[in-house]
């Protein structure tokens, strides 16, 4: 019992730790894609209650510090995800900001006693419920796209950690059922949204027809005997011409030599008789 207990002291200082990053890179990705699309606000709202709730409950039953310090730091950042969702999706307002500011309120109303502790403990039973609310829609979302969109893996597997840590030190410390139940209960529910990331992993990317048609239609890429058959042709074109122009050249030369001669025949004679005796008019 010992060793039990002080292996729960320890998973509850790691619990703690992890916390303090918690729903933090789920914030990141929401902010960095400009979309919170994937995830679930109904889930967001409710976990948002059901930590002010335990929150609440836990201080009231005089629990270990150790077995829910994390429970107020997670319920923080979960109303900065709340605030940052709204924000990228373009319905942040007064109304969700003052909604946000009473989960917290009454959260701290129920610890310091100012609500009745019935009412906590009353609300407490109904936290089970708040569980399926919270995992369920989610659940359900991610089987309807089979996918689960914006929602962080880093942040649902912490979560699953912190919880399987969490169902075990208040096994260990708590003597409360009510606790207990619902610890177990989050802890399946958990497992369950792991489950759904091993199942609508991403497929690796297979080429559609269309883009195997737009290959089709692209003019291949000319090779090298293509280029060297392409440059012999123009060679021998080349050639070609030049020898027609050459003879074209030398003709013209003949000719002009020919006009020439003639002229000089025409100046060497001394009178019109002479020319028409040699016959050349």
């Amino acid at each position: 019992l010992g060793s039990g207990l002080a292996l729960s002291r320890v998973l509850s200082l790691c619990v703690v730790a992890g916390s303090c990053v918690g729903k933090l890179p789920q914030v990141r990705a929401i902010w960095k894609g400009g979309s919170a699309a994937g995830v679930s606000v109904i889930s967001i709202w409710t976990e948002m209650a059901s930590m002010g709730i335990q929150f609440g409950y836990n201080a009231v039953r005089d629990s270990p510090l150790s077995t829910y310090a994390e429970v107020p730091i997670l319920l923080g950042q979960i109303v900065l995800l709340a605030l940052v969702a709204a924000w990228v999706d373009g319905y942040l307002s007064v109304r969700l900001c003052a909604s946000c500011a009473a989960v917290v309120f009454g959260s701290a109303a129920m610890a310091l006693r100012v609500v009745p502790i019935a009412v906590t403990l009353s609300l407490y039973a109904l936290n089970a419920l708040l569980g399926f609310v919270i995992i369920l829609p989610q659940v359900l979302m991610n089987c309807r796209s089979r996918s689960t969109g914006q929602l962080s893996l880093t942040v649902t597997a912490m979560t699953f950690g912190g919880l399987t840590s969490r169902m075990f030190t208040t096994w260990v410390e708590v003597d409360d059922a009510a606790l207990r139940s619902t610890m177990t209960l989050n802890w399946a529910l958990t497992a369950l949204l792991m489950f759904q990331f091993l199942l609508y992993r991403a497929p690796a990317a297979i080429p559609s027809l269309e883009s195997e048609a737009a290959l089709e239609t692209l003019e291949p890429e000319p090779g090298l005997i293509h280029c060297v058959s392409r440059l012999g042709s123009h060679r021998c074109l080349t050639d070609l011409v030049g020898r027609r122009f050459e003879e074209h050249i030398k003709m013209t030369q003949v000719r002009s030599l020919t006009a020439l001669s003639s002229m000089a025949t025409v100046t060497s004679f001394p009178s019109f008789n002479n020319l028409r005796r040699v016959g050349s008019f």
